[in-house]
């Protein structure tokens, strides 16, 4: 008996926006018999982009694989697919959220992102957003990170690293256990 593993999927596609988009693109994975484990769409100017990890036997990642490319010519996107595995989670780690926001310019969130590489700390989600205020001619900036540490960053000095960033680059933040 040949036992068929799960195999997964990682598509990414990126295109002029129009609606029906990611109908279609959900519908070939069902047709596919793949299942969506996480997603992520966004609208960027007038850019489309999806990001999607998918599972299923080997037989149905397959034939998704192959299909995409024909499905990102139709509905004139670009697209990329590849194939991954499951991520093993430290069984010792912790998770975090990190949050900053203040006035928008260049090398804040580099700064941030290059703090967390120093001290080992995995980025697994970023989400940062930029709007222009209205009373006056400048940008502010949130971002949300959520990070995996192989240490309790809460019992150690990361925390006081950390305000001392934010501080140096003059926006308000925070790390917040999950």
């Amino acid at each position: 008996m040949i036992i068929q593993t799960n195999q997964q999927l990682v598509i990414t596609a990126v295109g002029t926006d129009r609606s029906g988009i990611v109908n279609q693109l959900t519908s070939l994975v069902s047709e596919c018999s793949c299942n969506i484990l996480d997603s992520r769409m966004a609208i960027f100017g007038a850019e489309f982009t999806l990001i999607m990890f998918v599972a299923g036997d080997m037989s149905a990642v397959s034939r998704l694989e192959s299909m995409i490319p024909a499905l990102g010519v139709e509905l004139e996107l670009l697209t990329v697919t590849k194939r991954t595995s499951s991520q093993l989670m430290v069984k010792s780690g912790f998770r975090y959220e990190i949050e900053f926001s203040g006035k928008d310019k260049p090398g804040t969130l580099s700064a941030v992102t290059a703090f967390l590489a120093e001290n080992s700390i995995n980025i697994m989600a970023l989400k940062s957003n930029t709007q222009n205020t209205i009373s006056e001619n400048e940008s502010f900036s949130t971002t949300n990170i959520e990070i995996n540490s192989q240490e309790d960053i809460a019992q150690s000095t990361i925390e006081d690293e950390f305000d001392a960033l934010c501080d140096s680059l003059n926006v308000a933040g925070k790390i917040t256990s999950l």
